[in-house]
């Protein structure tokens, strides 16, 4: 049975620590996509539990798992890249990937990536807009310190250009 790996190993291009071949980018698709499906259906069940199975609540639950699991992912990826330093292209599509944004490939900056992963958590897309307002506006934003390097990274090229 492979691994699927971890976001951990996910940020990085290569794992030094994997033991199987990666699996094909099709396999795994199917794996994540299987992991979060199972993870938000077990949430979704204890979330009904808790209101006692009330009916006409199912889509609520399974949609308030889902973003349950996105903000979850996000965090553990945002811890990650602490300890690692900069978010890389494959970690963000992989995070991406991992919460249900369809086709991240096709996403070709880490800014616009991080803004559809904002809005997979539906939080405002502000990501690197310079919009200090908008970001008063969301004082625990989970991407302010990595937005922050970003837009000192991008002030001091500007500088030198």
């Amino acid at each position: 049975m492979n691994k699927t790996p971890s976001l951990i190993d996910q940020n990085n291009e290569t794992s030094p620590t994997a033991k199987h071949p990666e699996p094909a980018c099709g396999e795994r698709w199917t794996q994540e996509s299987q992991k979060r499906h199972e993870w938000i259906a077990v949430a979704a069940y204890f979330k009904a539990e808790r209101r006692g199975f009330a009916s006409n609540h199912e889509w609520d639950d399974w949609l308030e798992a889902e973003l349950d699991y996105a903000q979850w992912q996000v965090e553990e990826y945002l811890m990650i890249l602490e300890e690692d330093g900069g978010a890389t292209m494959i970690g963000l599509q992989r995070l991406a990937q991992s919460i249900g944004i369809e086709h991240p490939e096709s996403i070709h900056t880490k800014t616009d990536l991080i803004q559809a992963i904002q809005c997979a958590c539906q939080l405002l897309p502000c990501f690197r807009t310079g919009a200090e307002e908008q970001c008063k506006l969301v004082p625990d934003c989970q991407w302010r310190a990595e937005c922050k390097k970003l837009i000192a990274e991008w002030k001091r090229h500007e500088k030198h250009h």
